[in-house]
């Protein structure tokens, strides 16, 4: 028993108590997410009478609201902290999330669908930013690969159980949803202030005046995390609520029941797998973990080819999980650590833009493919794209620092 729990003590990452109740309140707030978000549009249509088509564009202006706010958080947060902001924009996400509840007409939506983009803009910058500051600095990997896993998992089991709430189909169970989730984003505004003593002093740049966009986008380095980012977003993860459920349901011939459970694995191995690959990554340079990941996705894209049952599909998704595991410790926090302190917030800023192009650019040119009929074109493009991102996630040390592309491990030496 006590070599067992000796093992399991080996794999938890010395991230420190601050860092995991920053996770544990996100953890939170992502369960509060997943009530609500993967409803919205059924809530919309269905709710409140807006047509499908208008709910459509409703939900995409939540999107473009996020693009517009990630630029301005980045400098919210190098100016008056990534606490403060951070806690701005979880208030700004109860408001509009809570305000959907008033969403009758489609003009009372779009004000909802912006107060909650614009809140994610702000929120995910500040989120990405407070980890690399409370964080050591050789376990900055650990607590963004946790960060990741906290989000999926908090959505995921969020999901579920607002299944349960909205199956009464009354307008009361969707009340209840939106308001829940309005109250954990308040809940944790609120500890985010109470932690601020926690956190080390923000440190505004004085008598500089190199301290702007212009500085940080000169930085090749960072460019080749936001095009190599890009690529991830566009061809691996933001296909897994696009390109497979419609060629599992389509093509493969398989129900939504059972891509349903392929969801459940994928999270439920992401969940148990990322603390052994944060463990067993030591000793290997980031972009090399990168890359990995990119033979992972394009391996899960191929063996959907010829699934024409469940049990390959859920295989797959597994699959696609340990590319998702291998991924999220590695750019996120490559770039924190060529940051400049009072740059950070910018830095962040221009490299979660590239998630948000990402989701843009892959399922549109997805649908385009699928519209025509070209499911197996579409993975095997998928599958070939994501390999040319393991290779460049390779080719990009010519532009990276050593000192940025290593792992705890390196960094303690």
């Amino acid at each position: 028993m006590s070599r067992t729990r000796a093992g399991v003590a080996g794999l938890v990452p010395p991230i420190g108590r601050t860092t995991w109740l920053l996770l544990a309140l996100n953890l939170l707030s992502c369960f509060g997410s997943g009530l609500t978000k993967p409803f919205l549009i059924v809530y919309l249509h269905e709710a409140r009478g807006i047509g499908l088509g208008t709910a459509g564009l409703l939900l995409s202006s939540i999107g473009f609201a996020g693009v517009v706010a990630m630029p301005l958080a980045g400098v919210l947060i190098d100016r008056i902290g990534p606490v403060r902001a951070f806690a701005a924009g979880q208030v700004l996400g109860g408001v509009g999330t809570a305000w959907f509840v008033l969403a009758a007409t489609p003009g009372m939506a779009l004000v909802a669908c912006l107060l909650l983009g614009a809140s994610g803009g702000i929120t995910t910058n500040g989120l990405s930013t407070l980890l690399a500051v409370v964080v050591p600095v050789e376990q900055r990997g650990a607590a963004f690969g946790l960060g990741y896993t906290t989000y999926n998992l908090g959505t995921g089991v969020g999901a579920v159980a607002a299944g349960f709430v909205i199956s009464f189909g009354s307008t009361t169970a969707y009340t209840t949803v939106f308001l829940v989730d309005g109250a954990s984003f308040l809940v944790f505004a609120v500890a985010l202030l109470a932690l601020e003593r926690r956190v080390p002093a923000h440190r505004r740049a004085t008598g500089r005046h190199d301290i702007g966009y212009r500085v940080v986008l000169a930085d090749r380095a960072l460019l080749a995390a936001f095009l190599l980012n890009t690529l991830f977003w566009a061809v691996a993860l933001s296909q897994t609520t696009v390109a497979f459920p419609a060629w599992a349901t389509g093509p493969a011939g398989v129900s939504t029941a059972v891509v349903g459970v392929a969801f459940a694995v994928n999270t439920a191995v992401l969940a148990l797998s990322q603390l052994l690959v944060i463990r067993r990554s030591k000793g290997y340079r980031r972009t090399s973990l990168a890359a990995v990941a990119g033979l992972l996705f394009a391996t899960a894209w191929l063996l959907m080819v010829p699934a024409t049952g469940g049990v390959l599909l859920v295989f797959a998704m597994a699959v696609f999980a340990l590319g998702e595991a291998a991924l999220a410790p590695t750019l996120p926090a490559l770039i924190n650590d060529l940051a400049d302190a009072d740059l950070r917030g910018r830095y962040n800023a221009v490299f979660n833009l590239s998630s948000q192009v990402g989701q843009i650019v892959g399922p549109a040119v997805a649908g385009w493919l699928l519209g025509g009929g070209n499911g197996v074109l579409l993975l095997a493009t998928l599958a070939g794209t994501c390999l040319v991102a393991s290779a460049a996630c390779l080719a990009a040390r010519r532009v990276i620092p050593p000192g940025a592309d290593r792992t705890a491990d390196q960094a303690a030496d």
